[in-house]
């Protein structure tokens, strides 16, 4: 894994000396993805920059930017193609000869074999920029789900791009504004959906795709290569056929030349790549995040019984509340973007503490839940998006007159306290409960699918958000932006599952776990590398879902459970599902606390994205209460966000608000 970032300008003659300097800060930005290496290529029009952390072929031979032999094409990679050795076979019988041990020449000779058609040949995480002496055209591309990062910018005379927002803001003159769109879209899921960023002008290419740019193409759109609702049914039995692809995932994701770890929380996701991969690699090292006298949220003593039975190495940490709270600025820093998942830090401390025992590449068990079907509220949205597609097929008076009494009885804590009081008899809560999935459906919207709007923090935040931002701000908000991501349940009536899974992917996969993780992880030097989401195995399970086979009805992981049913003991095949767990209610307090007088006196109240008055009234007014401290620490992550990345403020130089002191010891809320 590494850091790349490249300029692109549209005149073909243009001389490139003045835009090293630019160039140069960049990838100063990107250091942590890849202390091992520096390189760039020059020529006019076009500079390419590369930072390598060495995990393929250590030798000189990896060095990048790396031209192909016959000179014609020149590549930048972040990241890998864990099938090159495959490809390389493959494309040695087609001519091919390789200098190097390293998946970068591999992609080369594939794209002069197969064209952009070698990106549905590749398994692996990437982000890569190709430049083509002859065609002069830049090919830009990113990997199925969006594992590995890429930004881009582009104006009239330019194209830039790089592994990191900061990075990428050094390559761009002046800065972008703040989009309020996308601000109410982060207050109201804690990230920005991605192809979007909160700075106008800057997008992500999205997952599965891939964007060429040269001068008589200059505007063009980027185009997409996979799409998980076009995987084709397959025939066979789930389990065999899932733990025959998840063995050649695990095998793939462990190809590596540097110490490779993986992080441990002893439940089922993690423990069956630690079981697979114990078996195929005799120095797997794992590691554990544990929290002081947080027994509810600590998984260390799991984790170590888990690791002894498996006979790996184990090592663990701890992390108090007020370490998080100093260290609160940094973290804010490493993650580059605005993603308010109190898991970071936890994610971040794992990877810290494996490059602390010279590890450079660690295997995780994210994905475990998004695929299948691990998470309860995704089964809930599926269960509803289903009762939804029914009622919309049968659309009688009766069904819409009910889901609109029912959403009335719903909002209305009073009434919904006294229908759903669970004193009463069981053919009444039956009945009632009935009534209330109607009053979750919106037979108003009839395409939106049933998703987001169950969480907790949902409605909150659309009342929040209003009550704080500025009238300038709420004036160029457009009607129901935030609800756009649910739009489509019309289009997948006969296929719900994949449209969930689909939606599940798009969203809080891509913009909050996996760009979370790969910033944390890089923010150490090491690359975190996720089996679970090797192409092979999605497309597996999506095509048993194609051909009528599914599980998400059927209990928690019903397939991976099987999977696994002979590698891991039963305590952990049965245990309830944890996810990656953290004192939430307490560290939120302790940066609420700490970073106050910031949030009311900083960069958006002084810009006009908030109203310093409504802030203040909406901060003194609202009850204490899990939803009032999280749509704070949204804030308050945001103001930090605002001054580091945007205005180029160091972590050091946010000092600490003395008036909390008193606070962080003295005060931290319980869930409502």
């Amino acid at each position: 894994m590494c850091g790349i970032a490249g300029i692109l300008l549209k005149d073909p003659s243009a001389d490139t000396t003045r835009e090293q300097p630019r160039l140069a800060a960049a990838m100063e930005r990107l250091r942590h993805r890849g202390p091992d290496d520096l390189g760039f290529y020059q020529r006019p029009a076009v500079l390419l920059g590369h930072r390598r952390l060495s995990i393929l072929d250590l030798s000189p031979a990896g060095h990048q930017p790396m031209t192909s032999r016959d000179g014609e094409s020149v590549l930048v990679l972040n990241g890998e193609i864990y099938n090159y050795l495959e490809l390389r076979r493959e494309l040695a019988g087609h001519g091919h000869c390789f200098r190097t041990g390293t998946d970068t020449e591999v992609l080369l000779a594939a794209f002069t074999e197969w064209g952009t058609g070698c990106l549905e040949k590749f398994r692996g995480m990437f982000a890569f920029a190709l430049w083509n002496n002859v065609t002069r055209r830049l090919l830009v591309a990113r990997d199925r789900v969006g594992e590995k990062p890429l930004y881009y910018w582009r104006d009239g005379r330019r194209f830039v791009f790089a592994s990191e927002i900061k990075a990428l803001l050094e390559l761009i003159p002046g800065r972008p504004a703040l989009s309020p769109e996308q601000l109410n879209v982060y207050l109201h899921y804690q990230f920005v959906i991605e192809p979007e960023t909160l700075l106008e002008g800057i997008h992500k290419l999205p997952a599965g795709h891939f964007l060429e740019i040269s001068v008589d193409h200059w505007y063009g759109d980027p185009r997409q290569y996979w799409d998980i609702s076009s995987i084709p049914p397959i025939g066979g039995e789930p389990a065999a056929t899932l733990r025959e692809v998840l063995e050649s995932a695990v095998e793939m994701t462990l190809r590596s030349d540097a110490p490779v770890g993986i992080a441990l929380s002893g439940g089922m996701d993690s423990g069956v790549i630690a079981a697979l991969a114990s078996r195929k690699r005799a120095d797997l090292t794992a590691f554990t995040i544990g929290y002081p006298g947080q027994y509810d949220f600590d998984e260390r003593q799991d984790a170590r019984r888990l690791a002894e039975l498996l006979g790996i190495p184990w090592h663990s940490a701890e992390l108090a509340t007020d370490e998080f709270a100093a260290f609160f600025p940094q973290l804010v820093a490493s993650v580059d973007e605005p993603i308010a998942d109190v898991a970071a830090y936890g994610h971040h401390a794992v990877s810290k503490l494996a490059a602390s025992h010279g590890i450079k590449v660690l295997l995780t068990g994210i994905g475990g839940d998004e695929l299948f079907f691990g998470y309860d509220w995704v089964r809930e949205a599926l269960r509803l998006s289903r009762i939804k597609i029914h009622a919309g097929q049968t659309d009688s008076a009766w069904s819409r007159a009910r889901a609109s009494l029912m959403r009335r009885v719903i909002d209305h804590p009073g009434l919904l306290n006294i229908a759903a009081n669970r004193r009463l008899p069981e053919w009444w809560r039956v009945r009632v409960d009935r009534f209330f999935d109607y009053g979750k459906i919106d037979l108003e919207h009839p395409d939106d699918w049933v998703f987001y709007q169950l969480d907790y923090h949902w409605k909150p935040a659309c009342r929040f958000s209003e009550q704080i931002f500025s009238d300038d701000v709420n004036r160029q908000l457009p009607p129901g932006s935030a609800y756009r991501l649910m739009h489509g349940l019309t289009g997948h009536m006969s296929d719900p599952q994949i449209g969930i899974c689909k939606l599940l992917f798009d969203s809080w996969l891509v913009s909050n776990c996996l760009a979370l993780g790969d910033r944390v992880s890089m923010a150490s030097s090491v690359e975190a590398r996720i089996p679970l989401l090797d192409a092979t195995l999605i497309e597996t399970v999506v095509g048993f879902w194609r051909a009528g086979r599914t599980d998400d009805s059927q209990g928690h992981k019903l397939w991976l459970r099987a999977v696994a049913k002979d590698l891991l003991p039963p305590q952990v095949l049965n245990r309830p599902k944890r996810g990656f767990l953290t004192p939430t209610a307490q560290w939120m307090a302790a940066v609420n606390a700490r970073y106050r007088s910031h949030l009311l006196g900083g960069a958006l109240v002084d810009t006009n994205i908030l109203d310093g008055t409504r802030l203040r009234h909406w901060m003194e007014r609202t009850p204490v209460g899990l939803q009032r401290d999280f749509f704070q620490y949204k804030l308050t992550l945001l103001e930090l966000w605002s001054r580091l990345v945007i205005h180029g403020q160091k972590p050091h130089e946010i000092v600490e608000a003395k008036s909390a002191r008193h606070a962080v010891r003295t005060h931290v809320p319980q869930p409502a």
